[in-house]
């Protein structure tokens, strides 16, 4: 075997280590978001929810899943995901998908949508 490629295999080995340190130590995030319904508003909110955000998460990279809540009786809402992430998250935070989904909400919602972030810790 030629030197060249004993050091062409190692140079892939070492590449081969690297991206396999950097995923494994990927910190997963849980992100709570939260909002407020305007109270006559609720019919509405719940048909663009189902109808328009909730599938548009399918798409989302880094994004393993989703879970909402709703209290009926106050109007409270929110949702939980799990990000890969915290990359992934502060790329979806800053993106045009997460923009247009607010944006259809908004209408429905008497406060802005509060997000906190959470590092996973197992």
């Amino acid at each position: 075997m030629k030197q060249q490629d004993v050091l062409k295999d190692i140079w892939l080995i070492v590449i081969w280590m690297i991206f396999f340190i950097s995923s494994a130590n990927a910190q997963q995030i849980i992100v709570i978001n939260y909002y407020q319904e305007i109270p006559n508003k609720k019919a509405e909110l719940t048909q663009i929810m189902k109808n328009e955000v909730i599938n548009k998460f399918t798409t989302v990279k880094g994004l393993e899943w989703t879970k909402f809540f709703h209290n009926p009786t106050t109007g409270e809402r929110g949702s939980v995901f799990l990000w890969k992430s915290q990359e992934d998250w502060d790329v979806y935070s800053k993106s045009n998908l997460r923009k247009e989904l607010i944006g259809k909400m908004k209408p429905f919602l008497s406060d802005t949508v509060s997000s906190k972030s959470y590092p996973v810790h197992e």
